[in-house]
């Protein structure tokens, strides 16, 4: 699949959504996948949800980590979801993206699923 490819998803209000894959690596290996993220962006936030690092000592750095990142590509209209209780689908209507952070992923799917945000 090459970056940016458009995967047709029937749900969040019908909408068709692109997927961005990425993992592992450092800085100088995900820039180009960063960068084809940023350029696919429409206008709006981008909701940043590092809930797979909750359980880890890197937590507290993850918000930093995303804005020091992403800044350089021009994305700096950035909302943190540091938990993801209360939250629904309605509340990323009108956001340029969502941005799952890497981490634990099972602990990740666990808190989707007893949130609701995940059947």
């Amino acid at each position: 699949m090459r970056p940016g490819h458009v995967i047709p998803y029937k749900g969040w209000h019908d909408l068709f959504v692109t997927i961005f894959l990425g993992g592992g690596g450092d800085a100088a290996q995900s820039e180009i996948l960063d960068r084809y993220f940023a350029a696919a962006l429409a206008p709006g936030p981008v909701v940043y949800v590092p809930t797979a690092l909750a359980q880890s000592p890197h937590f507290e750095k993850a918000e930093a980590w995303f804005r020091a990142t992403y800044a350089p590509f021009g994305i700096t209209d950035v909302v943190v979801w540091e938990s993801l209780d209360g939250k629904n689908l309605g509340d990323v209507s009108g956001v340029a993206a969502v941005y799952l952070g890497g981490g634990d992923t099972y602990y990740l799917l666990s808190e989707l699923r007893r949130t609701g945000l995940l059947a």
